[in-house]
């Protein structure tokens, strides 16, 4: 039998800096404000993390993050995306051609933030 542990939990996180764009995620809500690594699918640009092992006040960290854009953005370069990405197409690379990468909308990041806030806060 294999015993895990949580440090065993591998996360990714983009090498580079997220950056927040105008998107429509194809979710019948329109174009709304959408954070994304603005790295290719199918591609290299990411480390792994070990996020339970490494950081295991990351939940407090988390909730204690202000809702706004440069916060959020702050965040996710650190410790990554929440793991609930939309493939959508993504800025056009340098030879011009049109590029599928993930993005989180905003209002998904800021209901994760006021839902653990308001857990942490119960505690």
């Amino acid at each position: 039998m294999i015993a895990l542990q949580a440090a065993d939990f591998h996360w990714i996180v983009a090498t580079n800096d997220h950056q927040w764009i105008t998107a429509d995620l194809s979710d019948g809500k329109g174009e709304q404000p959408v954070l994304t690594d603005l790295v290719p699918v199918g591609t290299a640009g990411y480390r792994t993390s070990l996020p339970l092992r490494d950081h295991s006040g990351l939940f407090r960290e988390f909730a204690s993050t202000p809702c706004d854009k440069a916060s959020i953005a702050a965040f996710a370069n650190r410790h990554g995306m929440l793991g609930k990405s939309s493939i959508m197409p993504i800025p056009a690379g340098p030879d011009g051609g049109l590029r599928m990468g993930s993005g989180e909308p905003f209002t998904l990041w800021k209901n994760e933030l006021g839902d653990l806030q308001r857990c942490v806060a119960l505690h």
